[in-house]
């Protein structure tokens, strides 16, 4: 008599993916939601809430430029952990103290934004050929709602070569600068790409429809930016006009 076979062993079952990947696009509309509620999209809401700690992780002292995980400007051991300071309610109780630390030790006390602003500052001075540039004394705005083109010859409407035809015209005026933004519609690395593109088209325009006199062509510039504005429509470009303090 012959001996009954053993059924094959069953694969895994792998049903619950199908409650898994229900809960985390459930949590993926949730967390989009939220953040479509909140007034600042620029993402500067997830860097406050993880960039600080990112750069404590990296180093005991300013995140620098030298290799490794040391920094060119280094701290004292004992002032490796910054008192970040912020504001008190107890502004009675708070009178006597040096500063906001609750010790009163006198240790290092950092502005957390100030901190990282010059940071940024400071890195942007090293990567780039930074100058300082003339206070503004006034400054107008241009914008242009007109579609732009997908080549370098229809990439300008007639209304809008006649704003970059009456911004080019007060460049005679050496204090004069001018800068053709182009709005990106969102403000991700594709979008962004895609507005510069159409910014360097209008640049490649401009200098065929316009004869420059002298420094004019120096004191044009073409940029790419994110409307964040969200009560107000995104025009297409903008001519902004602007007289500096010579």
């Amino acid at each position: 008599m012959s001996r009954k076979q053993k059924p094959p062993p069953k694969k895994p079952s792998k049903a619950y993916l199908v409650s898994f990947g229900d809960t985390m696009t459930a949590l993926l509309a949730f967390f989009i939601v939220l953040n479509s509620f909140a007034k600042d999209q620029t993402g500067a809401n997830m860097h406050m809430g993880t960039g600080s700690y990112v750069q404590a992780m990296k180093s005991i002292g300013f995140p620098g430029r030298s290799p490794g995980d040391r920094s060119d400007q280094m701290l004292n051991k004992t002032d490796a952990a910054p008192i970040y300071a912020v504001e008190s309610k107890k502004i009675e109780a708070d009178r006597d103290r040096l500063g906001p630390d609750e010790s009163n030790d006198r240790g290092r006390i950092v502005d957390r934004q100030s901190d990282n602003f010059q940071r940024f500052l400071s890195e942007m001075q090293y990567q780039f050929q930074i100058s300082e540039t003339a206070p503004t004394q006034s400054q107008i705005v241009f914008d242009s709602f007109e579609n732009l083109g997908s080549t370098t010859d229809t990439i300008l409407g007639s209304g809008a070569l006649q704003l970059a035809s009456d911004s080019i015209s007060q460049l005679g005026n050496d204090s004069f600068e001018l800068e053709v933004i182009v709005w990106a519609t969102m403000p991700s690395p594709l979008a962004i790409q895609k507005a510069m593109d159409k910014a360097l088209m209008i640049e490649a325009k401009l200098e065929k429809s316009f004869m420059f006199r002298g420094d004019q062509r120096a004191r044009i510039s073409v940029s790419a930016k994110p409307w964040l504005f969200v009560d107000a429509a995104r025009p297409r470009m903008s001519f902004v006009l602007s007289r500096l303090e010579r």
